[in-house]
């Protein structure tokens, strides 16, 4: 189970579509998901409100991933 909002104490597996603006506004990288200005930790394409698929922490950081299946496989294969 990931632990995204260590601070708040929430543990999430899932968010459904209506409530993923806000909880990337409260990680504080809905702007930047907006603006197009992170990539996909897999394939490094652009990632959109559209084509997320998975939020990760990783090494202290959060990493997203596309909605391609060869990326969402990764999931799988850790």
């Amino acid at each position: 189970m990931f632990n995204f909002f260590k601070k708040q104490g929430l543990k999430i597996k899932a968010i459904q579509d209506r409530d993923l603006g806000f909880y990337l506004r409260r990680l504080g990288v809905y702007d930047q998901i907006v603006d197009q200005k992170i990539h996909c930790n897999s394939c490094g394409d652009l990632i959109s409100l559209e084509t997320i698929q998975a939020i990760i922490p990783k090494d202290g950081k959060i990493t997203f991933l596309c909605f391609r299946p060869k990326c969402i496989n990764i999931i799988h294969n850790d």
